[in-house]
């Protein structure tokens, strides 16, 4: 269906910084999740799973997870950087529990974006 390429990774840690600094934030029961609108129409991921959740099968798991629920949703989301922190409960979860959260989060910080920024495509202006 979607691929999961290079251009929708957040790779370097200027780009996390950035997002980290320059973003909108929600939090869920299983990721604090940082959204931004760009101007690229490219949608971007980036995941965070510190060691504090698992070693590094779970951390992985958990990654791989959060990648494809990304790739299979990616399309309704255009131009959306996201950064997903992953939080301690996550590592418990069942992978659909996971998928699903991910869905939420990025429905979540959407919609939360286009109401920030009237000025957008897809929105209303009087």
């Amino acid at each position: 269906m979607f691929e999961y390429s290079k251009e929708n990774r957040i790779l370097k840690n200027r780009e996390y910084q950035t997002m980290y600094a320059d973003s909108s934030k929600w939090v869920s029961t299983s990721f604090v999740v940082l959204g931004r609108i760009t101007e690229n129409l490219v949608p971007r991921l980036g995941v965070v799973v510190s060691k504090k959740i698992g070693g590094a099968v779970t951390r992985n798991r958990i990654k791989r997870l959060c990648r494809e629920a990304f790739r299979n949703n990616k399309g309704l989301y255009p131009s959306l950087d996201v950064v997903l922190i992953a939080r301690r409960g996550v590592a418990n979860t069942t992978g659909e529990m996971i998928s699903l959260d991910v869905k939420q989060c990025l429905s979540r910080i959407y919609k939360k974006l286009l109401l920030k920024s009237p000025s957008r495509e897809g929105s209303y202006e009087r």
